[in-house]
């Protein structure tokens, strides 16, 4: 199930939102300065001060996701909670699908496991 077709809207929404929600918790956590990735077998993103954003991450997208602030997935979530807010209709559909598959890749990436919301739609169609 790779589509938004298989999938209930409002599972969808509930996806959205719950990786929306994620990804202000990641940058909650942290704080403006310079970051790096750490060399330890589980990979970290910290900066001088010690801090930690987002807990372990795998090394080969720590900083392509997270890049070097907290801005990144801020404005990420405002986006997919934006998109989960709208009503869905033919003109909201192609923003709705293309967040869908912004939040499966980074669900994926970040091992958020927020895909547990996705509940399969009747029929071949949502």
């Amino acid at each position: 199930m790779d589509t938004a077709a298989d999938y209930t809207d409002e599972s969808i929404a509930a996806f959205l939102t719950a990786v929306a929600d994620m990804l202000d918790t990641c940058a909650d956590r942290g704080t403006q300065g310079r970051w790096q990735v750490s060399q330890s077998p589980r990979t970290f993103i910290t900066n001088e001060s010690g801090g930690v954003i987002c807990g372990a991450v795998q090394k080969s997208n720590a900083r392509l996701i997270l890049a070097a602030s907290p801005a990144g997935p801020r404005a990420t979530a405002a986006l997919l909670r934006a998109v989960a807010e709208q009503p869905v209709t033919d003109q909201s559909r192609p923003a709705r699908d293309a967040a869908l598959t912004l939040a499966m890749h980074l669900n994926t990436q970040m091992m958020l496991k927020a895909d547990s919301r996705l509940q399969a739609a009747q029929g071949a169609a949502s």
